[in-house]
């Protein structure tokens, strides 16, 4: 589990792991925020087969999942926007160690 504080004083859980129910394993983190009653889910971004990793991007409200499916690797950016997560498409590698960026 990690915090992330995207903008200010926000703060957030990040928690990752996989569930193994056959035929294939499914990874991924979700985004939480604390309330009163609990971690309130904020999203969910499979990393799919892969156990999920994060890293962290140029903009501090951006992290980026690594994930893992039967193409190869792949990362997906959540983005913190106006009090919600967005998850964003797999992007792939695209020619020599570069990503699509």
């Amino acid at each position: 589990m990690w915090s992330w504080h995207p903008l200010g004083n926000e703060a957030l859980y990040v928690a990752g792991g996989c569930a193994q129910p056959p035929p294939a394993k499914v990874c991924g983190v979700f985004v939480g925020r604390a309330t009163p009653d609990g971690i309130k889910l904020l999203a969910f971004a499979s990393s799919d087969r892969w156990q999920p990793t994060l890293a962290q991007s140029e903009e501090g409200r951006v992290l980026l999942v690594m994930g893992g499916d039967e193409h190869g690797a792949f990362r997906k950016g959540l983005a913190w926007e106006w009090g919600k997560v967005t998850v964003f498409a797999k992007e792939r590698k695209k020619g020599k160690n570069r990503w699509g960026d």
